[in-house]
């Protein structure tokens, strides 16, 4: 039995997922009502208040994808490490490992798709100098929707619509973090829970 295996790929994937619903509801949060707080009057005002939301969602991406990805392999190595000791812990693993990441990349890709596409292109226009670009940047620009978007709906409204539609990717990562808590406590609860909380 790897009971230190088992304790590092809780402690790590549990941490990770957590930290990615805490960095989305703080961008929800935090950022983006900070950098809606002065409304942007002048077309000065507009380009400061889209240079920081890309530079916010560009940080974002850099580091949420590694940390959803950690999460995934360990909740992924745990399920494999408790399979002889409990199904129904390595089931909840399992859930916990392709939760994370299918719901974010479906949530971003698809729901999210045109609006993040349009505040790229706005930030393109209005701040091209703002920060590096990234490959989500390019996602939908040149799409129909995202056109429309683009077009009739104010930068302030698109930032505020973004940290709405961003805060389902906190609930996500919290939701990982419950199942893979909840899988631990019975995994632990199925081998004793002194070789695995105190061992």
């Amino acid at each position: 039995m790897n009971i230190d295996g088992i304790k590092v790929a809780q402690t790590v994937g549990i941490t990770a997922a957590t930290a990615f619903a805490g960095f989305n509801w703080t961008y929800s949060f935090a950022l983006i009502p900070g950098i809606l707080f002065q409304s942007p009057d002048t077309s000065e005002e507009e380009r400061l208040l889209i240079a920081r939301w890309r530079k916010g969602y560009n940080t974002g991406y850099r580091v949420s994808g590694p940390v959803c990805a950690l999460s995934a392999v360990s909740f992924g190595s745990l399920a494999w490490l408790s399979n002889p000791y409990s199904t129904s812990a390595r089931n909840k693993y399992i859930a916990a490992a392709v939760l994370l990441p299918s719901v974010i990349l479906v949530h971003t890709f698809v729901h999210m798709r045109s609006l993040l596409g349009a505040l790229c292109l706005r930030a393109v226009k209005l701040a091209p100098e703002s920060a590096e670009v990234t490959r989500a940047e390019g996602l939908a620009k040149g799409e129909a929707r995202t056109l429309e978007i683009e077009r009739a709906t104010s930068t302030k409204e698109m930032v505020r619509l973004w940290g709405k539609y961003n805060l389902w990717r906190s609930f996500t990562g919290l939701a990982g973090a419950l199942l893979a808590t909840y899988a631990s406590l019975e995994l632990s609860f199925e081998l004793g829970a002194a070789s695995i909380l105190f061992a």
